[in-house]
């Protein structure tokens, strides 16, 4: 805004961006839907279509989180029905190394069984589990998440702490407990590549570090585990688990 040519105390020219302009009388505003406003205005659409895109893209992927821990929950209850299973780790492949998102998978594996549903899901929190998810390799910060997570009934086997903090110290300085409650600890193992630990290494090694402590408090089976999942059937025939 520039002054008239009777100077600024008889009005101000302003321009509108269009190649034009109004004449501001003494002590009156631009009206809006200047230029600045135009650009604000697309800055705060563009913002909130951000928001809502990330806002649909999260629920999609609670929705899938929940999903695969609701099923994996089923897996768990039936094992541990069929052959007396008390402790289960596992990875989980779609929650993407979020604590939080890690936090309602075990959620969804615990939560009471719904026999009206048409899918049957959850119903496994009986067992202690502890579940882990890495993030991809090439984010800021990866590494592994982890929740662990040990009902009333069989805190007097396994201590959750206990068995939180022995991952915790297996990999310093980086990892840490991030979220503690009564029966459930979420924490963080960050790679740190500049001391030769590095994110694949890391996540091969989370599992049998977890099971090695239930094997060191009688909680599972002295036998030895190859892969990524507690859970494998030995064979049709005699249809038994290995641990």
């Amino acid at each position: 805004m520039f002054p008239t040519a009777a100077g600024a105390e008889a009005g101000r020219w302003c321009p509108t961006g269009s190649g034009s302009g109004i004449h501001l009388a003494p002590g009156e505003a631009p009206a809006a839907g200047g230029r600045e406003d135009k650009k604000a205005a697309k800055a705060a659409e563009k913002a909130a279509k951000a928001a809502e895109k990330a806002a649909k893209d999260k629920a999609k992927l609670i929705k899938t989180v929940e999903k695969e821990g609701g099923k994996k929950g089923v897996e768990i209850a039936g094992a541990a029905d069929l052959g007396g299973l008390e402790f289960f780790c596992c990875n989980m492949m779609l929650v993407g190394g979020s604590v939080e998102m890690l936090k309602l998978s075990m959620a969804a594996m615990n939560k009471e069984s719904d026999p009206s549903e048409e899918e049957m899901k959850g119903g496994s929190g009986h067992v202690g589990k502890m579940i882990f998810s890495a993030t991809a390799e090439d984010v800021e910060g990866a590494g592994v998440a982890f929740v662990a997570y040990v009902p009333d009934s069989l805190k007097e086997k396994v201590d959750v702490k206990d068995w939180a903090n022995e991952i915790i110290t297996k990999f310093p300085p980086t990892a840490e407990i991030v979220e503690e409650a009564p029966n459930v600890i979420a924490g963080f193992v960050k790679s740190d590549p500049d001391n030769g630990r590095f994110l694949l290494k890391d996540k091969d090694n989370l599992l049998p570090i977890a099971r090695d402590y239930l094997k060191s408090k009688n909680a599972i089976p002295q036998v030895e585990q190859d892969s990524d999942d507690d859970m494998e059937w030995a064979n049709d025939a005699e249809d038994e688990i290995e641990w």
